[in-house]
């Protein structure tokens, strides 16, 4: 079996690492794999052993490889690399392809059965919901924070433009795929209830054989990463707010992101009551894995609003316990053996379970890096795909 999977790139850390730890699992598992990648990225050091398998895909045209140009322009931008995609599968047939970014699999040829990797909330899965569903988690829709009165019409017409070509491009490689597989159940029902052939297959996580041993430190050590730090979305106020009503001492606080200046009175507030806090500011991802592998104790992840987040899911891969709300989808996704489900909005719920962590009641690393890899590791998802692919290709 030739499984085809891409498109590669640096768009945004999910498809980055959804696509290349699924190749790593698929070839584990014993199938041939090709890895259609953007013309210019570079594989990671996890992914050496794909070099051989890699196809890269003709450049897209000079405007569309402006950044700025390629957001305005998303839904051109997605046609553009299925084009280019189809063009390449002319050169290195396949006997199935697997498409982590839907736009991109919407022009691919009849001739080759496509699975569809699913990336949206069921709150945000109409397009009306990805307009307004911001509200429902207290995060605004696409008019939250607006610029200047005068700039304020501007900023929304290009956020609405942008959320709807985002929208059609999930549509159209929905509609393309004769497989869609969702990160959560409840993702997979809402796709199927449309008509939509669907199923839960979480992406695949590459996961070292053990987990890094932290370096020894008397604090408690609790990271938090997104950038900006201050998205609403992301959840850092409750931890902020939770900071003061922990006891646990010594406690480092580690904020990993842009930082701004609406942080800065939930910062001194946790100075000021005993607490470390170290602003690490942006840094180049494999250093922020390098910190959270030895500096790091516990990820605490507030989010209100996720489609999948992997920054929390680095965490577990490193065997780092996480503190999550329970919302989804970490509802469905996590339990005890990974962590901590902790109250919504619960700043004090949030300080009780930092206290647990310091108390040594969230599970070791070891038995978070061995609950990870038996749910979501490379490998085991791999084997999991084959059996749909196998499905997919005797039911055609």
């Amino acid at each position: 079996m030739r499984i085809g999977v891409g498109i590669f790139s640096n768009s945004s850390p999910g498809v980055e690492h959804g696509t290349v730890d699924t190749a790593i699992g698929l070839q584990a598992a014993g199938v041939e794999v090709t890895l259609f990648a953007e013309p210019e990225i570079e594989l990671p050091r996890r992914a050496a052993a794909l070099r051989e398998s890699v196809t890269r895909l003709q450049p897209l045209s000079r405007p569309l490889r402006r950044p700025r140009v390629r957001s305005a322009a998303f839904l051109a931008t997605k046609l553009a690399w299925s084009r280019r995609w189809a063009d390449a599968l002319e050169r290195r047939p396949v006997d199935i392809v697997h498409s982590f970014s839907p736009g991109s699999a919407a022009l691919l040829p009849r001739t080759v059965p496509v699975v569809v990797q699913a990336w949206f909330h069921p709150a945000r899965a109409t397009l009306r919901d990805r307009l307004l569903g911001g509200a429902t988690y207290g995060t605004g829709g696409v008019g939250a924070a607006l610029p200047l009165p005068l700039r304020a019409p501007v900023a929304y017409g290009a956020r609405v433009t942008y959320q709807v070509q985002v929208h059609a491009s999930d549509r159209l490689g929905y509609n393309r795929a004769e497989l869609i597989l969702a990160s959560t159940a409840t993702a997979a029902s809402w796709l199927a209830a449309r008509g939509l052939r669907a199923d839960c297959v979480p992406p695949a996580l590459h996961l070292l054989p053990r987990p890094p041993i932290p370096s020894r430190c008397e604090a408690l050590r609790v990271a938090f990463c997104a950038d900006p730090l201050d998205r609403p979305w992301k959840g850092l106020r409750y931890l902020l707010d939770a900071l003061p009503f922990v006891e646990a001492r010594p406690l480092r606080v580690i904020l990993v992101g842009s930082p701004s200046r609406q942080i800065a009175q939930g910062v001194e507030r946790a100075r000021a009551a005993g607490i470390e806090v170290e602003l690490l500011g942006r840094v180049p991802r494999p250093r922020y894995l390098d910190h959270l592998a030895a500096e790091v104790d516990v990820l605490a992840a507030p989010y209100l609003v996720e489609e999948w987040g992997y920054s929390l899911f680095e965490a577990l891969s490193l065997g780092v316990p996480v503190l999550a709300f329970d919302l989804y989808p970490y509802s469905e996704l996590l339990d005890a053996r990974f962590g901590r489900l902790v109250t919504p909005r619960d700043p004090v719920a949030l300080a009780a379970a930092i206290d647990a962590a310091a108390r040594g009641q969230l599970p070791t690393r070891e038995a978070v890096h061995a609950a990870t890899a038996a749910r979501f590791g490379a490998t085991v998802i791999g084997r999991q795909l084959i059996q749909h692919y196998e499905r997919l290709l005797n039911g055609r």
